[in-house]
């Protein structure tokens, strides 16, 4: 999926149309719990809800990493978030999927990478894939007038490794 001197890819049109429907119907009615810190020095933002780690729709192992953790992000409209990094390990891979409708550009809602010392933006669209290295610093843009969820999904070498910066 990530090849090992890659340090982000997007897929597009990952999952089925139904499946698709599916995901975007589950995290509209999961239940959520207030958010994590982005950073030692931040306050919590968004909202989370933890999933299984045994879904089959999305892999298990990554370059030789297990999925370690996987759950729901949810931010409301205009909610700002930190950068970050998932992991400090340079091997952990991050994906996030997005299950939110495509909107119009001026919405917002892109995930910010820093890659070289610039921001390069992966807008949120639709049935999106974004597998990226969890030591790359990173943020979720909100939507202006939309909620925004992503699926997230980490993968080390660590089974039930959560360990951020």
């Amino acid at each position: 999926m990530l090849k090992q001197n890659e340090k982000y890819k997007i897929i597009d049109d990952y999952l089925s149309i139904d499946q698709y429907q599916n995901c975007w119907d589950f995290v509209q009615q999961a239940s959520y719990k207030s958010g994590e810190l982005d950073h030692e020095f931040s306050f919590p933002i968004g909202m989370v809800s933890e999933l299984s780690l045994d879904n089959p729709l999305f892999p298990q192992q990554i370059n030789n990493n297990i999925l370690s953790r996987s759950y729901i992000n949810f931010y409301g409209p205009r909610e700002l978030s930190a950068f970050h990094f998932d992991h400090d390990d340079p091997t952990a891979v991050t994906l996030l999927y997005y299950p939110c409708p495509t909107y119009h550009l001026d919405e917002g809602g892109a995930t910010e990478l820093i890659i070289d010392d610039e921001i390069v933006g992966v807008r949120s669209l639709a049935n999106r894939l974004l597998a990226f290295k969890s030591n790359i610093l990173h943020r979720a843009t909100p939507f202006k007038s939309h909620q925004r969820w992503t699926i997230a999904f980490k993968y080390t070498n660590y089974p039930e490794d959560t360990r951020r910066l």
